[in-house]
Order: C-alpha cells, then structure tokens, then sequence
C-alpha cells in the first residue's frame, strides 16, 4: 500500500497497512514475534502523550512510501541518553550492522520515513530524526529496526520503530 500523504503517530502503535487497521498497543513492552524485536529499556516508561519536552512532536510519521507493518513507541528514563544508545548498540549487533547518525533536525517527528530513507537504510539525513537526537538503525530495504535518543530534563527519551515494506 502506497501511503500518498503524511501519517504522524503518537504514542504507541502497531499497524498493519493492508492487514488490520491500525491499534494501539495495550502493552507496548509486549515484544509479540516478529514484532519491533528490541527490548524496552531497563525502568523505561510509557512516554506521556503531551509533555512539556515533545512540543506535539509525533513518534513517527510515513510521507510518500510503502510499509506493510510499522511499530512505534516513545519511552522514558532517569538515564542520560549515552547510556541508552550503549545499551540498544550492544542489542541490534546481532540484528547486522548498526549505523549511527547524529545531530537530528526534525522538529515534528521522532523518526521520519519517506522512501529515500526506507531505500537507503545506511544513510544518515538530520531531517529524517529528532531535533538534537541520535538515531540507530539496522537492517535493509525490506526491514528496519531505528532507536532514536534525545536528552530530556535530567534523563532521556527515546523511540522504538520497527517498519516492514511489502
């Protein structure tokens, strides 16, 4: 399915394009199989909706592209986001290899994804991740798995995206 317009998502969700229409996720810690594959963080927790800190920033928008499965949550923690990425590093080496970019400019979403970005797992543009965070991502054209950290107050926050095409 062809998504022609811009879908922003808050919170925490799984959806299915072209399977079952879109859930939320009564327990976004719940790793069903096949699902976002990466453990929440140790004392994370469910983001809240609307803070001080997100500014009605969405968790993940899809602009312009093809996804057959999407999974995405915003999470919280005490931890500085160093120790966060440490931690998600050490867990997606066994999912491939595991790119790091920099120094995100985008001020409406988390993770954005739009067709360059799904075509071109390895490539790093500041305008597809959150302003003044960093972004993890594994895996190929046909399936992601992105973690993007910013600092929050004394602490973090973070986001979980896992995306299937066709």
């Amino acid at each position: 399915m062809k998504v022609g317009h811009t879908v922003v998502i808050l919170g925490a969700v799984f959806l299915s394009l072209g399977i079952a229409p879109a859930q939320r996720l009564e327990d976004p810690r719940q790793d069903r199989a096949g699902s976002k594959g990466l453990p929440v963080y140790p004392e994370a927790r469910v983001a809240p909706e609307r803070s001080v800190f997100d500014r009605g920033r969405g968790t993940v928008s899809v602009e312009n592209a093809s996804v057959s499965q999407l999974e995405a949550a915003r999470y919280v923690s005490n931890d500085p986001p160093e120790k966060i990425l440490d931690y998600y590093r050490n867990r997606m080496r066994s999912l491939g290899e595991v790119i790091q970019c920099n120094g995100g400019k985008n001020t409406r979403v988390d993770v954005k994804l739009d067709d360059q970005a799904l075509s071109n797992p390895a490539g790093c543009d500041a305008n597809n991740f959150g302003e003044n965070a960093t972004e993890l991502k594994v895996g190929d054209e046909a399936n992601q798995h992105i973690v993007a950290v910013r600092a929050r107050g004394h602490g973090a926050e973070f986001s979980l995206v896992h995306v299937r095409r066709h």
